[in-house]
């Protein structure tokens, strides 16, 4: 189940954004909609939030939620739900969103995190100064400008 739930400042709602990949619409002679329902964390029955159409779809809530859930309806707005439960999943906090822990890098099997150890001493060229900069960066220049000069040259002449 794809969704993002996030609180917005301005008008205190939850927003819920649905993503279906290679949706299938129910089959069968009855049934016709998938409906997305939240479950609040006050207890109590369920919130519709809206049928998802054609399987991209933003929902709007006040209710503070702790679940999702997706069933198949004979119609679009049902007040309660009826249908079979197709797809469900339950709000669960992503640590690294919340800044609860230092993101640590992770090793994939058999291989190790930490640099290998080399007897060998790693030579990093010493960054060129001023004068050397400006003196390449002249010598190539004025090669560019006498190349130029000679496909000119060569052209001219035929």
């Amino acid at each position: 189940l794809s969704r993002q739930r996030q609180m917005c400042i301005r008008d205190r709602n939850y927003n819920v954004l649905v993503s279906c990949r290679d949706i299938i619409y129910p089959g069968g002679v009855e049934v016709f909609d998938y409906v997305m329902w939240a479950r609040p964390l006050s207890g109590g029955d369920p919130v519709r939030l809206g049928a998802i159409e054609l399987g991209k779809k933003s929902f709007r809530t006040s209710t503070a939620y702790n679940a999702l859930f997706v069933t198949k309806e004979r119609s679009a707005n049902p007040r309660t739900p009826e249908g079979p439960i197709v797809m469900q999943g339950t709000i669960q906090s992503v640590q690294l969103l919340d800044g609860s822990t230092t993101p640590r890098p992770t090793a994939a099997p058999g291989q190790s995190i930490a640099p290998e150890a080399s007897d060998e001493p790693v030579v990093t060229p010493a960054p060129q100064g001023g004068i050397a900069r400006f003196l390449a960066g002249g010598i190539v220049t004025i090669l560019g400008i006498a190349g130029l000069l000679f496909v000119i040259f060569i052209v001219m002449r035929k």
